[in-house]
């Protein structure tokens, strides 16, 4: 490129017009380092030959031009020369004031190329100028810096198609939530989204170069411009007011654009189709109340059409003798005439006839009333009570949500509360007495609700009427603690011991981060306190690609195993009674690095203090499991291999009963099919676990889990399996006992599933002396939703495919992909600790 001198600023000077209120700015420009473009002094700079025209302006505050002058490299008669050796040129109008701005741009021109005209290629600006009457200010050097060269008019290359691209319903309905992938290109500067047909969508055309789209323009018959955003907007748009049950074609163009900032060149299109549907249904009606008299009065608060939003499409109401005729045989009983639908949060109320309710006005019984939204998805059914004698005993029927948060409300449902609002209280017995007064938000006959304070503790909750008369029913209650601990990531192993009645001992094996000087490490937390010390077992940036971790009472010992990259395997030991961990063991003789399950188990018989203890793991397909007698001084290795020609063995667990017996589980994966895999040992010996017979094997995701659990505290053990259940519409949490494997789906905890679930963890715990298994499920539909749920072993027994008796509680939520896992673990403990990680979440929950 052939180059030239150019001298700016040596005398370059700014300065007003003789105007009363003006004064001057003086500046020295430099253009900055860029290839093909040396500065070569302080007010020198070798300048390409398409350099064409140097703009330099002064600004006002809100970013009007004060001042302008252009210098060209072929100027016109009227035009200053932009030369070599340099030159004075001057500003007028500059208008005195606070921060000013003076800014100056170069352009490339049409010197070489035609096609270059007008494009930006350096760029220079300093603000806060301070401009005085009738003065010239010295603003100093400016350098002007190199700007990426783009010229619009000679762009004729398109964006990538902005895809993959997909269309979901809104929960809310009405609606389609769009997401698509961001092209590549740099100069991408928009995008164009078009709704319309199914059939005008499949063949969507393409657009010409320059067109001017407005939004509502039709592109294509039944195709309609909606909306066009630039590129600093978002990637997951919401196309609403569309209607339910009706197909929609969805195309998304990408453009970049002119120098105008218009769109310029538009990409070949991304289509996909959607069809919006309502899947919310309207909550419960509120305040359900019903007032004996010549009538039966009825009143609630009516829910929205989505939740709280909108008016639902209609009422439906029953009355029944009981409140289980109510509320499990809604449907079975005679339809009640409904009062018309009312906005959401409106108060309702209506007569009708002991005639028209089918009961009698001198007896007792229950008032059910749900609402329908348009898309028939049907509501909780409220319930109420009308009774002809006023001073029967209070009953709780249940408590919502069965599993509280300290901090939030909780709703006591039952009957013959009374209209005068009367006390609740919460006193804590499993810890220690300690009583607290909650306050009351809501009193009415069938429903309270009340607030629980951050330090409210598991215990006995009891209502008591302004007569005395009372009635109680045990909560559980979880505390939230944020900030226990961080610098941690998937995957991770949490278990805690239980051994205190009153304080939460646990271990936490964790994975170190990019900004972190370890690969993992153990900490130990004791009543909330982190005092735990991160340790150094191999200093190197590898991470562990599975994590498995086990406790044993017998020997207060906790051990972990961390499958790495490379080839090797740490085993770890800590104590409850010490915060620095006992020696750390590598694994040797077994390429053991690169696992993707790895679990273990304490076996009893060991001899002065020994800690016999066998260890699983799966990589590349197969199953290894070896023994030793003390796993504190001892590395395991002699290991049992198990593998298939045709089949992949994966993320194997283990699970052990006090008689001995060792349940493993694993995943068999046959092509695209996995299915979750049993084999028993009744011997402690690693090479003789039999497979169990089954007629079916469950279809199985990635995550599964075996527990010993004991019917009755201290009583007989059986073997529980949790697994995810992978079926035709997603993925769902089931439960099921050893005995009716292969035979039976099992019991799935949660009520609903509005997304494919994540089994976390699975965990044994003591609440009100019984044995409750808990459940971690997080929930992945656009954010993650971590849920929590208890049910008692003999939950089990329930007929197969019942879900959701015992409901639980969704803990906490985060934008993206999340895991926790439950401490009560493998043996049953008073305290249930439990770890979730979240994209921005560090939080801890525990049972007081």
């Amino acid at each position: 490129m052939s180059m030239r001198r150019l001298v700016v600023g040596a005398a370059l000077l700014l300065s007003a017009c003789s105007g009363a209120e003006d004064g001057g700015i003086t500046a020295h420009l430099v253009f900055g380092d860029h290839p093909g473009l040396k500065r070569s002094a302080l007010r020198t700079a070798e300048l390409p030959t398409i350099v064409d025209r140097l703009q330099i302006m002064a600004l006002d505050v809100d970013g009007s031009t004060l001042a302008e002058t252009n210098l060209w490299s072929s100027p016109a008669d009227d035009q200053l020369m932009l030369r070599p050796e340099g030159g004075t040129w001057e500003l007028t109008n500059v208008r005195a004031g606070d921060n000013r701005t003076l800014l100056a741009k170069a352009f490339l021109g049409p010197s070489t190329d035609p096609n270059l005209d007008r494009a930006l290629a350096f760029v220079g600006r300093r603000n806060g100028i301070q401009v005085r009457v009738g003065e010239v200010t010295d603003a100093g050097l400016l350098v002007l810096e190199p700007t990426p060269v783009r010229v619009p008019e000679a762009d004729f290359d398109a964006p990538s198609s902005p895809a993959p691209i997909t269309a979901s319903p809104i929960p809310t309905g009405e609606g389609l939530r769009v997401t698509f992938g961001v092209p590549p290109e740099a100069d991408t500067a928009g995008f164009l989204l078009a709704v319309g047909t199914s059939s005008a969508a499949a063949n969507p055309p393409m657009l010409e170069r320059g067109r001017n789209i407005a939004v509502g323009e039709e592109i294509a018959p039944g195709l309609r411009v909606a909306t066009t955003w630039p590129i600093d907007g978002p990637q997951i748009i919401d196309v609403t007011r569309l209607q339910n049950g009706v197909q929609y074609g969805i195309v998304v163009y990408a453009f970049d654009d002119d120098r105008l900032g218009s769109p310029l060149n538009f990409s070949r299109p991304a289509t996909t189709s959607g069809t919006p549907l309502d899947s919310v249904a309207p909550n419960a009606p509120g305040g359900l109340t019903v007032v004996a008299g010549s009538e039966a009065t009825i009143s609630f608060v009516s829910p929205g059409e989505d939740e709280g939003n909108g008016t639902p499409a209609r009422y439906e109401i029953r009355a029944g003798a009981d409140r289980a005729s109510v509320e499990e045989g809604f449907d079975l009983l005679p339809p009640v005439a409904p009062p018309p639908p009312q906005a959401g949060g409106s108060s309702v109320s209506f007569t009708r006839t002991y005639a028209q309710l089918g009961r009698s006005p001198s007896s007792d019984f229950w008032i059910g009333v749900r609402a329908v939204d348009d898309s028939s998805n049907v509501g909780p059914i409220a319930v109420a009570l009308h009774t002809v004698n006023a001073t029967l005993t209070p009953t709780i029927d249940r408590l919502v949500p069965h599993i509280a948060i300290a901090g939030l409300e909780v709703r006591v449902q039952g009957s013959s509360f009374g209209t005068a609002t009367g006390t609740v209280t919460l006193t804590a017995t499993e810890t220690s007495t300690l009583t607290f007064d909650l306050f009351v938000s809501q009193w009415t006959p069938s429903t309270i609700s009340v607030a629980l304070p951050p330090e409210a503790r598991s215990g006995i909750l009891s209502i008591v009427r302004p007569d005395g008369e009372n009635a109680s029913a045990y909560l559980t209650v979880i505390q939230r603690v944020d900030a226990l601990f961080d610098d941690h990531e998937y995957p991770f192993e949490f278990i805690g011991t239980g051994r205190s009645d009153d304080l939460s001992i646990a271990a936490l094996y964790r994975e170190g981060n990019d900004f972190a000087p370890y690969e993992g490490a153990i900490e130990r937390v004791y009543d909330d306190v982190n005092e735990g010390v991160a340790y150094v077992p191999y200093n190197r940036p590898q991470r562990s690609t599975a994590i498995g971790g086990t406790y044993s009472p017998s020997y207060d010992l906790f051990m972990f195993a961390a499958s790495n990259d490379p080839l090797s395997m740490t085993t770890s030991f800590i104590t409850s009674s010490t915060v620095a961990p006992n020696a750390q063991r590598q694994v040797a003789g077994v390429a053991a690095g690169d696992a993707d399950g790895v679990a273990m188990v304490f076996l009893d018989g060991g001899t002065s203090g020994a800690a016999p203890a066998m260890i699983a793991f799966t990589r590349a397909g197969t199953l290894r499991t070896a023994t030793v007698a003390d796993a504190v001084t001892q590395p395991f290795d002699a290991f049992y291999a198990t593998s298939s020609t045709v089949a992949s063995y994966e993320n194997v667990t283990m699970a052990r009963s006090t008689t001995g017996e060792i349940l493993m589980a694993y995943r068999t994966v046959t092509g695209t099919v996995a299915e979750l895999t049993l084999r028993i040992n009744t011997t402690g010996h690693p090479g003789e676990f039999m497979l169990v017979d089954a007629a079916s094997r469950p279809r199985v995701g990635a995550n599964f889990a075996v527990r010993s659990v004991p019917s009755v505290l201290g009583g007989a053990e059986s073997f529980v399996i949790a697994y995810e259940e992978q079926g035709e519409t997603g993925t769902d949490i089931r439960l099921l006992r050893l005995s009716d494997y292969g035979t039976r789906r099992g019991y799935a905890p949660f009520v609903v599933r509005t997304g494919d679930r994540r089994l976390d963890d699975v965990g044994l715990v003591v609440r009100n002396g019984a044995v409750w298994i808990s459940v971690l499920a997080t929930r992945v539909a656009g954010t993650a939703e971590l849920s929590y749920a208890e049910l008692p072993a003999s939950g089990l027994n329930t007929p197969d495919g019942t879900r959701g008796v015992w409901p639980g509680v969704v803990l906490d939520s985060a934008p993206g992909d999340s895991v926790a896992r439950a401490g009560c673990k493998p043996f049953v403990q008073r305290a249930c600790p439990m770890a979730w990680l979240g994209d921005d979440t560090r939080v801890f929950f525990i049972r007081r």
